[in-house]
């Protein structure tokens, strides 16, 4: 499982609560994310960002990847986006401010994953009920999280963070949630399975 769910997506899309519409097909082709750093530009200024993609063993089934997302953007008077230090960029979702995602599940099925859709700042999250057990087919949850920029300067929150725009349920159920990605949104997984 590792490394195997972590996609980053690519391309121009455009998000409408269930479903990414590509205009040239009818489905989008993923890139995975390696482990270690990884140069994206997700904040749209032309400036490559970093997600930083880590493993977690358990030496047991449920191992786990973190991933965080990085930017050195920052806004002048003008809102303009100027290089600067390395920041974390939160996602807000849950009623909380997490600093990273979890890439979860067991030897079975990935029953927590995301994909970041680089061009137009987007992360959907897709969560799948446990069931009985990890293989346990279940409906899953996606969020949808928009990157937004605190151009008021807003106490208490970054210049960038990800932020809830709207969540729907999968129409089917599910064992792995990369299923889902590619039935429910036509996001493909095109990662390799092997690593």
């Amino acid at each position: 499982m590792r490394f195997s769910r972590l996609l980053l997506v690519v391309g121009t899309m455009t998000i409408a609560h269930t479903t990414l519409v590509n205009a040239d097909a009818k489905h989008v082709d993923a890139v995975a994310l390696k482990n270690g750093l990884n140069y994206v530009d997700f904040t749209g200024d032309g400036v490559k960002d970093l997600i930083v993609v880590a493993h977690r063993s358990n030496f047991n089934a449920h191992a786990y990847d973190v991933v965080a997302f990085y930017t050195q953007a920052a806004l002048d008077s003008d809102n303009n986006s100027l290089p600067v230090d390395w920041h974390i960029v939160p996602l807000k979702y849950g009623g909380q401010e997490h600093l990273n995602i979890q890439v979860s599940g067991g030897a079975d099925c990935v029953l927590h994953d995301f994909r970041l859709i680089a061009k137009t700042g987007t992360v959907v999250i897709a969560d799948r009920d446990f069931g009985q057990d990890f293989a346990d087919p279940q409906a899953v949850t996606f969020t949808f999280l928009k990157l937004a920029k605190n151009v008021d300067g807003v106490p208490g929150w970054p210049v960038f963070g990800f932020e809830v725009q709207s969540t729907s349920r999968s129409q089917a159920s599910y064992c792995d949630v990369g299923d889902a990605f590619t039935k429910e949104l036509g996001i493909s997984a095109t990662a390799n399975d092997d690593v």
